[in-house]
């Protein structure tokens, strides 16, 4: 028995397991947003402006209460200006919110 099998001692049937076999789990696909509404809400919106890198993250939570649930990211674009230099060239990314971690998340 080396570093490259594992086994548990706490069964008498206990077979040997490859070193690369167990951790890997397929990546978590990318929300699929057109819309405020999609995904239900659960999300973050990534607002970067083209012309000075200016870069803010929000809810769509925020954005709804102004533009309504049904806007889509399309329309939303062509209303945001940046904060820092005023234009109003801003490109979308969606991110995955962060789930909690560790026993004292609520």
């Amino acid at each position: 028995m080396g570093p490259q099998s594992v086994q548990c001692r706490l069964k008498a049937d206990t077979v040997f397991t490859g070193h690369g076999s167990g951790g890997k789990f397929a990546p978590m696909r990318k929300p699929l947003v057109r819309k405020l509404s999609d995904e239900f809400g659960d999300y973050l919106l990534v607002l970067k402006c083209i012309k000075c890198q200016h870069e803010r993250t929000t809810e769509p939570v925020a954005l709804a209460k102004i533009v309504g649930w049904d806007a889509t990211l399309e329309s939303l674009g062509k209303r945001l200006r940046c904060a820092a230099c005023n234009a109003k060239e801003v490109e979308f990314a969606v991110q995955r919110r962060p789930r909690p971690r560790g026993r004292d998340w609520r």
